[in-house]
C-alpha cells in the first residue's frame, strides 16, 4: 500500500509541476494516467504554446453542465444519452469530414483516404486540445473528449480498439455499452465492429481487439497519431520512436508494427521491416496493414514477385476493397505485365469508379506501353474527378510532345 501511495504521489507531482516530459508521463511510476493532463502533454509536442490550465478549465466547465443532469441517474443508457445530447447537440461537436468519401465508399477504402491526411489535419482532428477548440474530430479526437469528460465526472468509460479505429465503452463491471463517436454517439455491438472491421477470431483471442482497455493503451493511439505527424513532416527517426513507444504501452498493437515496417522500408532508418510486418500479422493474421507493409517492403527491395504474391493474398482475403486491386495492378507494371495490370486496375474501378488515383494508375500503364492516346484519356478522367498531383501530365507532355492535351480537351 505504501508503494502505491508513493507512486501515485510521484505521478501527481509530475503533472502538478507542469514540466513532465512525455517519457516521464507515459513510462514513469506505475499507476493510472490522468487522461486530460496526458492529452495536453501530447498536444504540446505539436504546439508548445498550449495553456494546460485553460484546457482543464474548459473540460471542467463542460462537465459541470452535465453533472446536475446525471448525478442521481441510475440508468447507464440514460447517462450516455445525456452525454451524447450535450456533446453533439448542445455543444455542436461534429465528425471530421474526409475528402473523397462518397455514399457507398467501403470501410477500408475510406481508411485509405484518411491515411493521406496532412500532419496538420491529423493533429487538429486527433488531439484533445484542437478538437476542443474546433469542435470537430475523428474517432481518436472525439473519444478523447468523451474520456476527458468521464474522468471529470468519474464515469466508467474506457477505450476500445479495432483495426484503424478507437471508441469509448461504458463498462461498470455489469453493463457494457459501446459508443461510436463518429456516428454521433450511437451504441453499436461488438458483433458489428467485428464484421465491419473484418476481425479474425484469432485476433480477438489474442486480445488485440474489442477488449476494455486502460489509459496507457489509449495513449498508444496518441503515439500512433504523433508518429504519423512526424512521418508526414519527414521526421522519420522521431516517427520510428513514436511507433516504438506505442508498442511499449500496448505490445499487441498490430498497427504500430505495420507502421514501423513502413518506416523501415520507406526511409531506411533501420533494418527489420520484415520482422515488424510479420509481427503485425502474427497478432492479426487478416490485418490489412500488415500485408500492405510487407508488400511495400518487398517492392522497395526490388522483390516484385514476392510483393505481387503478398498483394494477391490480400485481394483474395479482401476482394471488395478497391485499393487492393489497384495496388496489385501497379505491382504488375514493375514486371512489365501490362495486361494483368490493366485487368486489376479495372477491378478497382468497377468497385469505385470515381476515385481519381485509379485512373492515374491506368494512365501510367498506358504511358509505359507508349499508348499515349489512352494514357491522355484516363489522365483527363482523373483530373475531372479531382486529381491534385499533375505528375502524369508532366510525363505525358514530355513523351508525347502534345502540349495541347494539357490542360487539354475534356472529351
Amino acid at each position: 500500500m505504501k508503494k502505491r501511495i508513493m507512486a501515485a504521489c510521484a505521478i501527481l507531482a509530475i503533472f502538478c509541476l507542469g514540466f513532465a516530459s512525455l517519457e516521464q508521463a507515459m513510462f514513469g511510476p506505475e499507476g493510472n494516467l490522468p487522461i486530460v493532463d496526458s492529452a495536453i502533454l501530447f498536444s504540446k509536442q505539436v504546439d508548445p504554446s498550449i495553456n494546460g490550465e485553460e484546457i482543464k478549465s474548459k473540460i471542467k466547465k463542460l462537465a459541470d453542465e452535465i453533472r446536475p443532469r446525471i448525478e442521481n441517474e441510475k440508468s447507464p443508457q440514460k447517462i450516455l444519452d445525456t452525454l451524447r445530447e450535450c456533446v453533439y447537440e448542445r455543444w455542436g461537436f461534429d465528425v471530421q469530414p474526409v475528402e473523397g468519401i462518397r455514399a457507398g465508399t467501403g470501410y477500408y477504402d475510406t481508411l485509405i483516404r484518411m491515411s493521406r491526411e496532412s500532419p496538420k489535419a491529423i493533429y487538429e482532428n486527433s488531439f484533445l486540445v484542437p478538437v476542443l477548440e474546433k469542435k470537430q474530430g475523428n474517432c481518436l479526437g472525439l473519444t478523447s473528449v468523451y474520456l476527458a469528460l468521464a474522468e471529470e465526472l468519474k464515469l466508467p468509460l474506457y477505450p476500445v480498439v479495432v483495426p484503424y479505429h478507437i471508441f469509448p465503452r461504458y463498462d461498470d463491471g455489469n453493463v457494457r455499452i459501446n459508443i461510436e463517436t463518429t456516428a454521433y454517439g450511437a451504441n453499436l455491438s461488438d458483433e458489428f465492429y467485428a464484421k465491419i472491421s473484418r476481425i479474425s477470431k484469432q485476433a480477438i483471442r489474442n486480445g488485440a481487439y474489442l477488449k476494455t482497455l486502460s489509459a496507457k493503451d489509449f495513449f498508444s493511439s496518441y503515439f500512433l497519431a504523433l508518429g504519423s505527424i512526424y512521418a508526414g513532416k519527414g521526421l522519420y527517426k522521431k516517427a520510428q520512436t513514436a511507433f516504438q513507444d506505442a508498442l511499449r504501452l500496448s505490445p499487441r498493437l498490430a498497427l504500430a508494427y505495420s507502421n514501423l515496417a513502413f518506416i523501415y522500408s520507406y526511409y531506411g532508418v533501420s533494418t527489420g521491416w520484415s520482422g515488424a510486418a510479420k509481427s503485425s500479422l502474427a497478432i492479426d493474421p487478416d490485418f490489412l496493414g500488415g500485408y500492405l507493409s510487407l508488400s511495400d517492403a518487398f517492392t522497395r527491395e526490388g522483390k516484385y514477385a514476392d510483393a505481387i504474391s503478398v498483394m494477391k493474398e490480400v485481394v483474395k482475403k479482401h476482394p471488395d476493397i478497391a485499393f487492393t486491386h489497384a495496388s496489385l495492378g501497379e505491382l504488375y507494371v514493375y514486371e512489365g505485365r501490362f495486361n494483368e495490370a490493366i485487368h486489376s486496375i479495372w477491378q478497382a474501378i468497377r468497385i469505385d469508379n470515381e476515385e481519381p488515383d485509379f485512373y492515374v494508375s491506368l494512365a501510367k500503364v498506358y504511358y509505359f506501353k507508349k499508348d499515349y492516346a489512352r494514357a491522355w484519356k484516363y489522365a483527363h478522367r482523373a483530373r475531372r474527378l479531382g486529381l491534385k498531383n499533375p505528375d502524369i501530365f508532366y510525363r505525358l507532355m514530355k513523351e508525347s510532345q502534345d502540349p495541347k492535351q494539357y490542360p487539354g480537351d475534356e472529351k
